[in-house]
């Protein structure tokens, strides 16, 4: 339906409410001032008064609180009845027609894009083949694939992507490498297809393992350190000018180290 289109629905009448509230809150402030009356030329009948006004004046407001109550369902019982039939004939209808389109355009959207992902992945397969590369999936490459995107620019990331493993695979052949090191590495490798990035990491992982390695390999014995008192014996060789040697000499002379 059309904005422009006559409407479905309007409101006939407003509701008529016949009240006399007006006489009742005049009736209430007369009550009022006449107690403060009271209490102000005699104070000794102040809380006597008080507690009969007070509960008058609440008998008085719970009917007609009972009344408003009596006069809101009334009102409300049209609209509710015309909100129930208005949520059967028109929105439970609009709504289900919403879910179905939606899912009619979801299923034919993810047609459309498993569709494209396969063109997509069936050019990285025959570049991979043409390449000689092996061990590297399509889904490694975190290509994402959506509808708006054209076949061509995926085409293209993926034939990027493709030559910088190509140049990869390449460097690790050349390395001084045996089969195993290079299976871990290229293993490694696959996982975030950065190279310089994978080779930081096995050789920091390769770091850790000697460390380990060197640890383990240490003499569990305790050495004790020898006394300062003990007499050892070094030799060593000195180079230096004359002038220098001699000094040293006649500095181990005098502390009696020769």
């Amino acid at each position: 339906m059309n904005s422009g289109e006559t409407r479905v629905i309007t409101l006939k009448q407003l509701p008529i409410i016949e009240q006399t509230l007006d006489i009742i809150s005049k009736k209430i402030d007369y009550d009022i001032e006449q107690s403060k009356q009271m209490v102000a030329s005699d104070p000794s009948k102040t809380t006597v008064h008080l507690k009969k006004l007070r509960a008058a004046l609440k008998k008085d407001f719970n009917l007609i609180e009972e009344q408003r109550k009596a006069v809101k369902t009334e009102i409300m019982k049209p609209y509710l009845d015309f909100e129930n039939l208005y949520k059967e004939k028109i929105s439970d209808k609009y709504k289900e027609a919403d879910i179905y389109f939606k899912s009619q355009i979801d299923e034919i959207e993810s047609e459309i894009k498993d569709e494209k992902r396969k063109k997509v992945e069936d050019y990285f397969k025959d570049l991979a083949i043409s390449k000689g590369i092996t061990g590297v999936s399509f889904s490694d490459l975190g290509v994402d694939i959506k509808l708006s995107g054209s076949l061509k620019s995926y085409y293209d990331t993926v034939k990027e992507k493709v030559e910088s493993i190509d140049n990869d695979f390449k460097a690790v052949n050349s390395l001084n490498l045996d089969e195993d090191e290079k299976f871990e590495l290229l293993l490694e490798y696959k996982k975030s297809l950065d190279l310089s990035a994978t080779m930081i990491k096995l050789e920091q992982k390769k770091k850790e393992l000697m460390i380990l390695k060197g640890e383990a390999d240490k003499p569990k014995e305790i050495l004790e350190a020898p006394e300062d008192d003990d007499i050892l014996e070094m030799t060593f060789t000195v180079r230096g000018s004359r002038k220098k040697l001699k000094a040293l000499k006649q500095y181990l002379i005098d502390n009696n180290l020769i």
